[in-house]
């Protein structure tokens, strides 16, 4: 007589092969939304920096300083303040605010006698938080 059904072997090998489909799935799906998250404040990096270029054009008594001196900072709770920026912005990684202690940094480059900017933390060695494409690295070369 032929029993109907499936050996312990058989639903043992089955139950491996969903735990690693499952683990690898999850793995992918976390670095997927980790990369969303990257991306999601590189923009928000790049905001503020277009921000505090709009905050410029708009300050003719700052323009004018600008030009002369090459290089301005504006700190990002400045901006912030004035409305340029939306208040309470959260980093998305770490989920903590946005350093509003953080300035943009504004200026000519000489070379290419074009404007360019970055976020630095002014309190720590001006290390660079932020570039043009919102990336932490050549902050303002």
């Amino acid at each position: 007589m032929k029993k109907g059904g499936f050996t312990l072997l058989e639903l043992l090998a089955v139950v491996a092969i969903v735990a690693v489909v499952g683990v690898s799935s999850t793995l992918a799906f976390s670095n997927i939304e980790d990369e969303a998250s990257d991306d999601e404040l590189k923009n928000i990096y790049v905001e503020i920096q277009r921000a505090a270029n709009l905050y410029l054009d708009l300050h003719s008594s700052d323009l004018e300083w600008f030009i002369k001196n090459k290089v301005i900072y504006y700190k990002i709770g400045e901006l912030e303040n004035e409305n340029y920026i939306d208040s309470k912005l959260e980093n998305p990684v770490t989920k903590e605010p946005i350093n509003t202690n953080y300035y943009v940094e504004l200026l000519i480059n000489s070379e290419e006698d074009e404007v360019k900017s970055c976020i630095i933390d002014r309190n720590n060695g001006n290390k660079c938080i932020a570039n043009d494409l919102g990336f932490a690295e050549h902050c303002c070369e």
